[in-house]
């Protein structure tokens, strides 16, 4: 079980990075460009306290290959952190920026929903017949997010698409915003619920969908849709 916060105490979030350099533990660093997912596998040589920097080495024994001024993310799988590392300065065989000021952190309570920001409401599913599995054999809809967890997601679905998504039916989750997802999520609409929206001087129905997974998101995935959320 797990719970996803925001931390800004700095005593924390250096004691986070501390453990992490003392227990030599793999950091996950990954960028975006052209929408392929760069990912290298670091350690964190050194912290600097004086200058505030973090240093980080390939452990993979391959060069780094960041794209410069592309944003790049850090996480911490043993301690579940994540964060932008930004701004940055690398070569082939290090890595350096500043200690961050915001981490996010999933503790061990529970499964809240993460709640997508007014900005970014997009998500690519999959709408399949049950028992069949397969995306290539269903209907691609582009639905409005509006909040995803481990076991579960929410969406918006205008009106003319309701006839797709009633209680029981099985979709396959693909793709959230920009990240694809390494092996899609099936689950079950579990609940629809009619919304009114003002549009000008118009109402419309909207239909709050709610699913749940056959099988928990990896985490790992559930990181990575978080970052694209950052602010």
């Amino acid at each position: 079980m797990n719970n996803f916060r925001v931390c800004t105490s700095y005593t924390e979030i250096f004691d986070v990075i501390r453990r992490l350099t003392e227990q030599k533990k793999k950091i996950t660093l990954w960028q975006t460009v052209d929408n392929k997912r760069l990912v290298q596998h670091c350690k964190i040589q050194e912290v600097d306290v004086t200058k505030g920097n973090i240093i980080l080495t390939p452990i993979d024994g391959q060069d780094l290959n960041f794209t410069n001024k592309i944003t790049i993310y850090f996480h911490g799988v043993d301690e579940s952190i994540v964060f932008k590392a930004t701004p940055y300065i690398f070569n082939k065989k290090f890595i350096s920026f500043p200690m961050p000021k915001e981490i996010r952190i999933i503790e061990k309570r529970g499964l809240p929903r993460f709640v997508i920001p007014d900005n970014f409401k997009q998500a690519v599913a999959y709408f399949t017949t049950p028992g069949t599995l397969n995306p290539k054999n269903g209907l691609q809809h582009s639905l409005r997010l509006i909040d995803i967890s481990l076991n579960g997601i929410g969406f918006q679905v205008s009106g003319e698409k309701r006839e797709f998504f009633t209680k029981g039916t099985e979709i396959i989750l693909t793709q959230v915003d920009k990240y694809v997802l390494p092996t899609p999520v099936v689950g079950v609409i579990v609940y629809a619920k009619i919304n009114k929206l003002k549009r000008g001087i118009l109402t419309i129905d909207a239909y709050r969908i709610g699913v749940k997974f056959h099988k928990e998101m990896m985490q790992r995935d559930l990181f990575y849709i978080q970052s694209l959320f950052m602010s």
